[in-house]
């Protein structure tokens, strides 16, 4: 079976030899007819080359004719346009005026700026090259007073209300209010003049004609806000003034002094206004410039060149604010905006050369709210005014005080930053500043409100003074929304307790004004006739009506307050009274010893702390 098997493969390489062979032979003669049809091909090659190149080099030469003769004929046509136009061209440029049709002088301008070109090849034209290029100037002054006047037929005021509506109560923008504030007209034609006479390779001079009459619209239109809040700021002040009842030592000149308050708090206001108004203008602006001009280095020179006398007018007056106002709260405003827009504000100084005006502004404010800050604490420390309520009722300088922690607290980023952190003599921790300054602030009032207290004749209404301001005080403290607890607590955790243990033993104290009533009650408990009894009920109606005609005036102006001190009253009275009644009517005392019943005598305390009652 080996031989057999062997046999077989033989066979089969034998047979594939075979095929082998075959194939080779076709490969060999497909190889030659192959060689054969590309030398063929190469040869048709050659032939073609030889025929082509030289019908395409006589081509060239003729395309070369041919466009020369183009040139020359076009040559010819626009030496005889130009011959027969140019003192047609001057002529209208000379007479012509763009105000009656822009497009059509700019046409004629640009057809002479052609000529002159034209001309300039030849030195035998010298002289009408020099009578164009003086007509060619005289057209571009004309049209540069004519882009002046554009300018000025198209600009517009702002609407003032619109442009205040749009304003924060911050003075910021509102989103959106930069499409509905108008300051133009129509800026087409504007950028149509511009973009040709800067394609003509003019000086941007021109461009100071838009940086002047823009700069000074919006100049123009910030004067008009300022004298808008002026005079209605000032109304209200004169009618606050008339509603204020004539006093004793009231007399012209007080009146002069608070008309000069009044103005100067508008001041405040108003420069705070005019700089949130100069922002969103600026933007507005920004925004006119882009349909103006294309060239980002251009509009950025062009928009130095406006904002300068805008920004100059709210430094101007922001400065006159600072000399005149001396209320800090009047300020916080306006420092806070400035802060927050130091970066762009100081920016748009420096381009416009005013970075020193500026920062010397703003360092006279700072200088300015840090001395108001400092005499605010000095001032509770050295309070001599002999004024305090006759009803023991809040004093003005604690509601003063605690307005002011309110204020810093809502502006507390400027204040730490631009008014302690500054004169902090260590720059770390600067976020415990503002607490440490309060802590300051209440601990001075304090001992203002102890050294006015004792001012009072009446030692009782000095505690009901202390408990009046205390409670004021630690509601402000408890009120979230002014917010002034998690500031203070940062220093003083405790700060709360203090003043709610100290109402409580002022409250005590006030209680001890009872004790001699409530010890004549308590003594019915060791007499058992009906004579010692009618004794006891006529020593009670006594001093009760000697306790409330002493407290007739007192005045305590928190209602809770009020409620918890009445209940405290009741609960000292109110069982031993109606015992003390009901014993005297089962001994037949005398009905007439009787003045109040039980519910009477809830009626009486439910009247004390409130006079008008």
């Amino acid at each position: 079976m080996n031989v057999e098997s062997i046999n077989k493969r033989l066979q089969q390489e034998e047979e594939w030899l075979r095929t082998l062979d075959q194939n080779l032979k076709k490969s060999a003669q497909l190889r030659n007819d192959m060689t054969k049809v590309l030398d063929q091909f190469g040869a048709r090659l050659q032939k073609l080359q030889v025929n082509v190149m030289g019908k395409h080099e006589k081509n060239g030469r003729l395309q070369k004719r041919q466009q020369n003769i183009q040139r020359l004929i076009k040559t010819i046509d626009t030496t005889f346009q130009f011959f027969g136009k140019t003192n047609e061209l001057e002529t209208k440029i000379r007479d012509g005026s763009p105000s009656q049709d822009l497009e059509a002088y700019i046409e004629s301008m640009e057809s002479l700026y052609q000529a002159i070109a034209f001309f300039e090849n030849y030195p035998e034209k010298r002289g009408q090259v020099e009578n164009m290029r003086m007509t060619l100037e005289s057209g571009f002054d004309v049209i540069e007073r004519e882009f002046r006047d554009i300018i000025s037929d198209n600009s517009m005021k702002p609407n003032m209300k619109q442009l205040s509506e749009g304003l924060d109560e911050n003075g910021d923008l509102l989103s959106g209010y930069q499409k509905t504030i108008q300051t133009i007209k129509n800026s087409d034609k504007i950028a149509r003049v511009s973009s040709w006479l800067l394609s003509k390779g003019r000086e941007p001079r021109f461009l100071n004609h838009l940086a002047n009459i823009r700069g000074e619209n919006m100049r123009q239109a910030l004067a008009a806000v300022y004298d808008q809040e002026i005079k209605q700021q000032n109304a209200a002040g004169t009618r606050m003034l008339k509603m204020v009842p004539k006093r004793a030592g009231r007399g012209e000149k007080a009146e002069k002094e608070h008309k000069h308050f009044a103005n100067a708090y508008d001041k405040a206001n108003v420069a705070h206004l005019l700089f949130g108004c100069f922002l969103a203008l600026v933007t507005v602006e920004e925004g006119v410039l882009e349909k103006i001009l294309d060239d980002v280095t251009v509009r950025a020179q062009v928009h130095r060149g406006i904002i300068s006398k805008p920004l100059a007018f709210c430094i101007r007056i922001s400065g006159e604010a600072t000399n005149a106002v001396d209320s800090l709260l009047s300020f916080l405003p306006l420092m806070r905006f400035l802060d927050v827009h130091q970066n762009q504000l100081v920016t748009l100084a420096s381009n416009s050369d005013l970075e020193a005006p500026f920062e010397q502004m703003m360092r006279t404010l700072r200088i300015k709210c840090t001395a108001l800050l400092n005499e605010s604490v000095d001032k509770l420390k050295t309070e001599v005014d002999k004024f305090v309520p006759e009803d023991g009722n809040v004093h003005p300088l604690t509601a003063n005080t605690l307005n002011l922690l309110c204020n810093l607290t809502l502006h507390r980023q400027t204040v730490t930053q631009q008014l302690l952190a500054p004169t902090a003599s260590s720059p770390q921790n600067t976020h415990l500043l503002l607490p440490k300054l309060f802590a300051r602030i209440l601990s001075a009032l304090g001992t203002c409100l102890s050294r006015k207290s004792e001012l009072y004749p009446d030692p009782l209404l000095s505690t009901i003074f202390m408990i009046n301001n205390y409670t004021y005080i630690a509601k402000s403290l408890q009120d979230e929304e002014d917010a002034l607890l998690p500031v203070i607590s940062e220093q003083n955790h405790q700060i709360l307790e203090f003043y709610l243990s100290e109402i409580g033993k002022y409250e005590q104290e006030y209680l001890k004004s009872w004790q001699g009533i409530v010890s004549i009650l308590v003594s019915a408990d060791r007499v058992h006739d009906r004579n010692s009894l009618g004794n006891i009920l006529y020593s009670f109606n006594r001093d009760l009506d000697a306790v409330i005609s002493r407290q007739r005036l007192y005045c305590i102006s928190d209602n809770g307050r009020v409620q918890e001190l009445r209940g405290k009253i009741k609960t000292l009275l109110g069982s031993r009274y109606k015992a003390l009644v009901e014993r005297c009517r089962s001994e037949g005392v005398d009905g007439k010893l009787i003045r109040y019943s039980v519910d009477d005598l809830a009626g009486v305390i439910d009247k004390l702390f409130s006079p008008s009652t």
